[in-house]
């Protein structure tokens, strides 16, 4: 098995077990865990409200530009009630 002839990587999963045997240091490791797996979704939702305040300043400058309905809705790919609800905020 590779995990024996890799003497690097035997050291490696020693220090593995050695770790995941202790159960404070299993409930530290699963903590740690939970908060990457918390920071990586708070990113990615940031991210997608970012894409949805795109969409909907795109949208904006459209309807100014007194764009077809139906066009800001291809381009910003928001539904026909979405852009509703920006026409009535923003008066346009």
């Amino acid at each position: 098995m590779a995990i024996t002839k890799n003497k690097t990587i035997k050291e490696a999963k020693e220090e593995v077990d050695k770790l995941t045997a202790d159960p404070s240091l299993r409930g530290i490791l699963k903590l740690r865990d939970k908060w990457e797996r918390d920071y990586y979704n708070d990113i990615g939702c940031a991210k997608e409200e970012g894409r949805e305040e795109e969409k909907q300043e795109t949208a904006i400058a459209m309807f100014k530009l007194e764009m077809d309905m139906n066009n800001i809705m291809k381009v910003t790919k928001l539904s026909k009630e979405e852009l509703e609800k920006i026409k009535e905020k923003y008066n346009l």
